[in-house]
């Protein structure tokens, strides 16, 4: 090979090289999980104190760079607790980590956190919406009149790829259809009223919808892609896997998806919660 063919080659082995360096640098793992309440008034109900461990464990292991989290609750009875007994636990085990989408809980509900790794990502702004006609009024019940259930959101900037995107946090109702279609639009709505509408988007949570539900026809229409899933989220706390998933992650934008999977670990017999954690990776 003569010497103008050899730099020629040599200045795309390294384009190549470069290029592959930078997806590795730029690929984000996030992790969804609904780690059911805390009851203080039926504190056998999933008992906090015999899973804890096994919660912090189970989330460590998966070294995730973003961890959503629904449920996350100490319930006393009314609209919230003024504690938070699962997140301080978790903080404490997992100290690499910081929560966002939090705040007072008379003003802010802080149930439905995002774990960062405090080193990786800055926090550019957050807010939430409740599933009802006034999203902006907090704990605001739903269209029926059931549960409160919201969205939590942050923007965020990844220090190691320049990125910035928004993640939206969301627990989809459980036992209303309706419910939940009315829920997907207003999600949709306050996606494309975002502030900064270049930026990518990747919804996680509790959907309590299988992939072919309406309720995940209406994300994919309007341009999210789906990670496909693997195998059921949902177990009964008994690793009993009938069901297809019901957890799941939506992205949008210049995102690759690379890979999913179930975390179906349960350290000393100890389920962490009666949902497995779904973990995804995606590159930009």
């Amino acid at each position: 090979m003569n010497r103008p063919y050899l730099r020629a080659a040599l200045v795309l082995l390294i384009v190549l090289l470069s290029s592959c360096l930078k997806a590795e640098e730029s690929r984000l793992t996030l992790l969804s999980l609904n780690l059911h309440y805390l009851s203080l008034r039926n504190p056998e109900l999933l008992d906090w104190d015999e899973r804890k461990a096994s919660v912090a464990e189970v989330l460590a292991s998966t070294q995730a760079d973003l961890i959503a989290l629904q449920e996350t609750e100490t319930f006393d009875g009314g609209s919230y607790s003024a504690r938070n007994l699962q997140l301080e636990y978790l903080l404490a085990a997992m100290p690499e980590y910081e929560a966002v989408a939090i705040g007072d809980p008379a003003e802010y509900p802080s149930t439905q956190p995002i774990l960062i790794r405090r080193n990786r990502f800055e926090l550019m702004d957050q807010g939430f919406f409740f599933y009802s006609p006034t999203p902006d009024e907090i704990y605001s019940r739903s269209w029926d009149g059931r549960f409160p259930a919201f969205t939590s959101w942050v923007r965020l900037l990844d220090r190691e790829s320049g990125m910035r995107f928004y993640l939206y946090n969301l627990h989809l109702d459980a036992g209303s259809a309706s419910n939940r279609d009315k829920a997907v639009d207003l999600n949709l709505a306050r996606i494309a009223a975002r502030e900064e509408t270049a930026d990518p988007v990747i919804i996680a949570g509790d959907f309590n919808a299988f992939s072919f539900f309406p309720s995940l026809r209406k994300f994919r229409r309007a341009g999210f892609k789906l990670a496909p899933p693997a195998g059921p989220t949902f177990h009964f706390n008994r690793g009993i896997n009938l069901l297809p998933a019901i957890d799941h992650l939506l992205y949008k934008g210049h995102l690759r998806h690379l890979e999913t999977r179930v975390i179906r670990q349960n350290p000393g017999g100890i389920w962490p919660s009666d949902h497995y954690p779904l973990l995804v990776v995606l590159s930009n």
